[in-house]
């Protein structure tokens, strides 16, 4: 392929993004205060009790009191211990924090039960989260935002009025992750619990509109635990830390066996891809139907090229600088969203490409590296 021809190399927030994702849930911090931090949300479906306990902070230690100890529970979230062990003994590649409408302050706070002082206490906490995100990000984790429409015993999807506050929140979302480099993210994940409202599928329609026109590479994932909302469900993030740590040393919590490749085979492997990569086209390209023209085994070419490429760089970037050095090798999960993502970058008709060769080559190009190097 020429260098006109090719697309941009996968960005480490693709790779953070796209990747088999496998970790643990950060739990309630976000959500329910200090009294309350030791579970995650769904485990308090009304989730009332948060409002009343900041209510009765207030009243007995004042706002400003309040707030500091609120704040001081939100920095004590994640210790720098917790991410070293995160990182290199259990191979952590993603968090799933849970936010609700009052974690991102108090304009989104407006017209609901929240608004006045108690949302005064969470005035600095995304500024916080942002802070959190960032410190994973340096140890090459990402972070699934799982934005709770279900909160405080509010649900956001239930009426006309609370759906124009989830709105803005997810729309809030999306423009900060993608307007401000927070390239540690790696999804936005909708949550409401188990709690059902006749037209939570319109709301959720909605929400996901507004996302995908800010940023369509975005992964945006439903978790409502209802099988008519028909969306993509996150599946990487196991229990809270303080369990995930006990299930992963008891030997329940199995991580994937790409995870233990040791640097050197991982540095060893990609070598010998690169250098097999030429052979490895010219076999795929033999093996196309005897029926295509040159122009449509041209385009299988071209996307076989692109799809070994970007399997490759995702299978080497610890070793590549492209995130943090660690054991482990990254593999392609979200593989249709990939290469939709793909499909967007390099607009194949448009390159007056045969878009069916050149999507077929793009998967047998991954399946090639895969079966290469054996994950």
């Amino acid at each position: 392929m020429s260098e006109l021809y090719c697309p941009l190399p996968p960005r480490d927030q693709d790779i953070l993004r796209f990747r088999s994702q496998y970790g643990a849930n950060l739990g309630s911090v976000f959500v329910l205060g200090p009294q309350l931090s030791n579970s995650i949300p769904r485990e308090d479906p009304a989730g009332s009790s948060e409002l009343q306990f900041l209510k009765k902070s207030i009243a007995s230690n004042g706002l400003e009191e309040t707030r500091r100890k609120w704040e001081t529970h939100w920095l004590s979230a994640l210790s720098d211990d917790d991410l070293i062990w995160l990182k290199d003994v259990a191979k952590c590649r993603t968090l799933r924090l849970p936010l609700s409408f009052y974690s991102l302050g108090p304009l989104f706070c407006l017209g609901t039960a929240f608004e006045g002082e108690p949302s005064q206490v969470y005035h600095s906490c995304w500024n916080i989260v942002k802070h959190l995100i960032e410190k994973c990000r340096y140890h090459g984790i990402g972070i699934l935002i799982d934005f709770h429409t279900s909160s405080s015993g509010i649900n956001l999807c239930a009426n006309a009025e609370n759906r124009t506050v989830a709105r803005d929140c997810v729309a809030f979302l999306a423009q900060e992750v993608t307007f401000h480099g927070m390239s540690g993210v790696v999804g936005l994940s909708i949550s409401s619990g188990c709690e059902s409202a006749s037209d939570m599928c319109e709301c959720y329609d909605e929400v996901l509109k507004i996302a995908r026109a800010i940023d369509q590479s975005l992964l945006i994932y439903i978790d409502d635990g209802q099988e008519k909302s028909k969306q993509q469900v996150f599946g990487g993030c196991k229990s809270a830390i303080p369990q995930f740590r006990a299930d992963f040393l008891n030997g329940t919590v199995q991580m994937p066996s790409c995870l233990t490749i040791p640097q050197a085979h991982v540095r060893e492997k990609t070598k010998q891809a690169t250098a097999e990569q030429s052979h490895f086209r010219e076999k795929a390209s033999s093996q196309t139907t005897s029926s295509w023209s040159p122009h449509q085994r041209q385009s299988f070419t071209h996307g076989w090229d692109l799809g070994y490429s970007d399997a490759l760089r995702f299978f080497g970037a610890a070793i590549q600088g492209i995130l943090p050095p660690r054991d482990g090798a990254d593999k392609i999960s979200a593989l249709e969203p990939w290469i939709g993502q793909r499909k967007r970058d390099i607009q194949p008709a448009q390159l007056d490409e045969d878009p069916s060769a050149w999507e077929d080559g793009l998967r047998r190009g991954i399946d090639d590296f895969y079966k290469f190097v054996g994950i």
